[in-house]
């Protein structure tokens, strides 16, 4: 939450003599963790991007179409799918997962998260509806996954010097000691993208103020 325009992200330094700070952010966390748990398939490229031709049903998108594409996206995912997109699969899918979620509620009386299996219980929910369940059960799983990869993060990064120090819901930052070599980027991009199922973007800099796309020239 630190302002991003006043410089004060420009305190945070490396604590290496060689050294520089690193993120690793996913692409389209969210839109990528339900299709894992949808079992939908993104082809490769931008998501919103592809979802942006759908909508415009065009093959060329402009920055503006772009900027659309990502708010019809988040409304159909978080407000409910409109008759005008519900033609397009992956909502399909997504309608028909918020629906079955919904009938397990009511039925068995709770729900399990989508990758621990814990039970979020109906009589400890108040006032429930099936997008809000479908809500808590994305906000569940983004953790849940987040929290995994943190886990094997640590058990990687034992080895080496650099260190996590800060996480956010959709990405990692890393006090990057540059004697840990290319090497060390290369496998963590690996680790936290699950060999390139859910991606990741990087940035670096010698703070956190002056972070700079370097995504191209880690592939």
């Amino acid at each position: 939450a630190l302002n991003k325009e006043d410089g004060c992200r420009k305190s945070f330094i490396s604590r290496f003599e060689r050294g520089m700070l690193l993120e690793f952010d996913y692409d389209s966390y969210h839109l990528r963790l339900i299709a894992m748990a949808i079992g939908y398939d993104f082809p490769e490229g931008n998501v919103h991007e592809f979802f942006a031709k759908q909508y415009f049903d065009k093959t060329e998108i402009n920055q503006s179409e772009y900027e659309q594409s990502k708010q019809l996206t988040f409304r159909q995912i978080y407000g409910g799918v409109t008759k005008e997109y519900a033609h397009i699969k992956f909502f399909q899918k997504v309608q028909l997962f918020v629906n079955q979620l919904w009938f397990n509620f009511q039925d068995d009386g709770y729900i399990e998260t989508g990758i621990y299996n814990r039970k979020l219980y109906k009589k400890s929910l108040g006032d429930m509806n099936a997008n809000k369940l479908f809500n808590y059960f994305l906000q569940s799983m983004e953790t849940e996954y987040s929290l995994s990869v943190i886990n094997e993060v640590n058990e990687f990064i034992q080895n080496y010097n650099s260190k996590v120090i800060l996480y956010t819901y959709d990405s990692l930052l890393f006090d990057y000691d540059m004697q840990d070599g290319r090497d060390f980027i290369l496998k963590l991009k690996d680790l936290m993208s699950s060999n390139g199922k859910m991606p990741v973007r990087l940035k670096a800099g010698s703070n956190l103020h002056d972070l700079q796309d370097m995504t191209n020239k880690i592939k």
